[in-house]
């Protein structure tokens, strides 16, 4: 891979440039500071451009990084006017509300906005100083995007991701140090977003020759140089080297200029931008966590290419191409079905557009069949190899594979065939739609990310091992794991004695609280299985231990069976029956401080109900685990824990708080019993809101085995992913 060459960024501001093209290039841009030391130039660069009154804008995480350091030198300079700091819970949405909170907080006098970010604080900055006619400047955190000169703001307007006309800043400044110590996911996603360029400007050319779109060479070979430099990077990202971050940023910046003397985003986003917008929209119809843009951007690069290719080497039949009909009530049922709460705004787009008229799909059809060697021509030295761009994307720990931000076989598929409606764009989406082969390389591309891809299955491979080579303790669900009802897996004991050849140490847990210790290790014995107690944990032990360090004098109400009465009992957990005279007395209540409730096989309505009444009464409400089946004999699924404490929340609006998994408190009981660091330690089940969950945000791994509850299709139902999944224990000793 070549060595990145430095960037002269600031050749293309402050002047207007006369283009072959035949139109004069200039932006807004009057200083660019992209380097070590421009956190300290912030404030000096505010007052030479002549403001005096900065209002400025951030969320939690980026007033941590630069905000407040910033607000403290404008202060110290005089020019800290207000600010603004949004909170949420979950990410920024540039939304309405988002907007309206903005609107609301910014002053009269305020004569700059500062925007103190990367994409979201960047759009909704730039969208409120266009509205308010005050000039802005982006002090950007994280090298994630490259919108930050360009004259466009994302936005998420009724559901629909819509790209908005504003001006652009008056200054871009970013310290590399900053920039290269953002969150390695943020400088992932730039990258993934500046690679996105190749098939952009692959689509640009298409579109030039194919319906004569404006077009710019001086524009394309500026970004291609940016490109250039970026392709030198491997492997410096990830070790966040700050000259990596400062070239990566100011091709993000580059491309954003690029945008700005285009008039429009052609020279930055192609079909592969539609392939995210795509799939953002679905994540925040489904309430799902979203996914940072550049990083669907680099998926979706991954997928163009692979079109992209196949493409130039397809044999076309244009006669049969131009005989096709389209069925224009069943496609406007798919939209609604697929685009839901957005289906509406997008059916108003192509009835403004009419990009899929049939009288202009005849003419492009014509346009293409003339000019087809060409169009091989341009798409075989525009883009790199599928698998290049692939490792380049991997050299900075960035996605290259749906199924690894939660994005479904059929969710892909249906982005393929369906993105192209987000714009009013040509791209290679609409020629596959015009030559009537978009659903065939739907399916091509399913196929690939599911059955192909070499460069990510061995990337795949080899972090996996990685992960695993560093665990210490494999920690294992029961049933749908070791076993199914009372038939251990063929598989189990090669796995337990490789382990014990590597020097592992495996511990079994349970979140069945129905039965105790004992029961368990008997039933492992007569598997063949001989278990030490210490190596047998419980959801009981671990709720038992929280009681006795927690609420050591409490009285507790139990809804469960005598197996779990018996261990809180003993472990030192005083029960109301024992308790009643001598403990209540002073109060002149019966009423227990904590109603308890777990796996109750023995339930009957009279516990229920005097549970709800102490519930109603004040009671502490804790789950022993959140269970809500439990699976046995026969494919049948008994209601758990979590389904009784359904019917509770039912009747007294009290939600408990679970122990057991995925709490956090079983992750750190794990840690105190095994002596092992959380990195040391792996969780191996196949259940992903419990075995799964419980090592999410932790340094713990998580194994998903498909061995029980879970199937392959249903992980992108879920926000968070196994950082392993395997067909079984089977697939986990080979990987010893």
């Amino acid at each position: 891979m070549a060595q990145h060459t430095k960037i002269d960024i600031n050749q293309y501001i402050g002047k207007q440039i006369r283009c072959s093209c035949g139109r004069i290039h200039e932006t807004t841009v009057k200083c660019i500071d992209i380097a070590r030391g421009a956190a300290g130039r912030l404030a000096g660069h505010i007052r030479e451009l002549g403001y005096t009154k900065v209002f400025l804008a951030a969320d939690d995480n980026t007033w941590k990084a630069a905000g407040n350091a910033a607000w403290q030198a404008l202060e110290k300079a005089g020019l800290a006017g207000e600010k603004w700091i949004f909170h949420r819970d979950s990410d920024l949405v540039p939304d309405e509300q988002a907007i309206g909170e903005l609107e609301v907080a910014l002053p009269m006098d305020a004569d700059l906005i500062l925007a103190v970010g990367s994409g979201t604080i960047n759009d909704l900055c730039k969208f409120i100083s266009t509205r308010n006619h005050r000039d802005y400047m982006i002090y950007a955190t994280a090298p994630s995007m490259d919108g930050f000169t360009s004259t466009g703001a994302a936005l998420t307007l009724n559901h629909v991701k819509t790209t908005v006309d504003v001006l652009g800043p008056v200054a871009v400044i970013g310290d590399t140090e900053i920039l290269a110590n953002a969150p390695m996911e943020m400088i992932s996603a730039g990258l993934g977003d500046t690679l996105g360029k190749y098939t952009a400007l692959a689509d640009w050319k298409l579109a030039h020759l194919i319906n004569g779109e404006y077009y710019c060479e001086e524009i394309v070979r500026m970004v291609e140089a940016a490109l250039a430099s970026v392709r030198g990077l491997s492997g410096k990202l990830s070790q966040r080297d700050p000259d990596a971050a400062e070239a990566l940023t100011k091709t993000l910046v580059l491309t954003g200029l690029a945008m700005t003397f285009a008039d429009c985003s052609r020279p930055a986003s192609g079909c592969e931008h539609h392939l995210s917008h795509f799939w953002e929209m679905r994540y925040q119809m489904e309430g799902r966590k979203p996914v940072l843009h550049g990083i669907k951007v680099g998926i979706g690069l991954v997928t163009i290419l692979k079109l992209y290719h196949q493409l130039a080497e397809e044999k076309i039949d244009f006669a049969a191409a131009r005989k096709k009909t389209r069925d224009k009530a069943a496609w406007e049922e798919e939209i609604r079905r697929e685009y839901r709460d957005a289906a509406e705004g997008i059916l108003k787009l192509e009835e403004k557009a009419g990009k899929n008229n049939e009288e202009d799909r005849q003419r492009r059809l014509d346009v293409m069949e003339a000019n087809w060697p060409e169009i091989c021509r341009i798409i075989r030295e525009s883009l790199p190899a599928t698998e290049e761009a692939e490792r380049l994307l991997l050299s900075a720990d960035a996605p290259v594979n749906p199924e690894q931000i939660g994005v479904s076989p059929d969710l892909t598929g249906t982005a393929v065939r369906l993105a192209k409606e987000v714009r009013d764009r040509f791209t290679v989406l609409q020629i596959l739609w015009d030559l009537d082969l978009l659903d065939d390389y739907a399916e091509t591309a399913v196929d690939y990310f599911t059955k192909g891809q070499p460069v990510y299955r061995e990337y795949q491979k080899k972090q996996i091992k990685e992960k695993i080579g560093k665990i210490r303790c494999f920690v294992l669900d029961m049933d749908g794991t070791i076993y199914l009802g009372n038939e251990l897996f063929p598989f189990t004991k090669a796995f337990l004695q490789k382990a014990q050849e590597t020097g592992r140490r495996c511990v079994f847990f349970t979140n069945n609280s129905s039965r105790n210790k004992q029961d368990y290790l008997d039933k492992l014995a007569r598997m063949g299985i001989p278990a030490e107690a210490e190596n047998m944990y419980t959801s009981s032990e671990v709720i038992a231990e929280f009681l006795q360090a927690e609420h050591p004098d409490a009285v507790c109400y139990v809804v469960g069976t005598p197996s779990l009465e018996t261990v809180l009992r003993e472990s030192g957990v005083k029960l109301m029956e024992e308790n009643r005279a001598a403990d209540r007395t002073e109060r002149g209540s019966e009423t227990p401080d904590i109603v308890i409730l777990g796996f109750d096989t023995t339930l009957t309505y009279e516990k229920l109900d005097k549970a709800s009444r102490f519930l109603e009464q004040g009671a502490i409400f804790y789950g022993v685990h959140e269970d809500r089946v439990c699976p046995v004999e026969g494919g049948h699924m008994m209601p758990d824990c979590g389904s009784i404490a359904a019917l509770l929340r039912t009747a007294t609006g009290k939600v408990p708080r679970f122990f057991g998994k995925p709490a956090r408190e079983t992750l750190d009981y794990v840690v105190r019993h095994t002596g092992c660091k959380e990195e040391e330690i792996a969780f191996v089940g196949d259940r992903m809101y419990t075995d799964i969950a419980v090592a999410d945000g932790s340094e713990a791994t998580s194994v998903l085995v498909l061995s029980g509850e879970t199937k392959r299709k249903e992980l992108a139902d879920y926000p968070y992913a196994p950082d392993v999944t395997a067909e079984s224990l089977e697939t986990l000793t080979e990987l010893l």
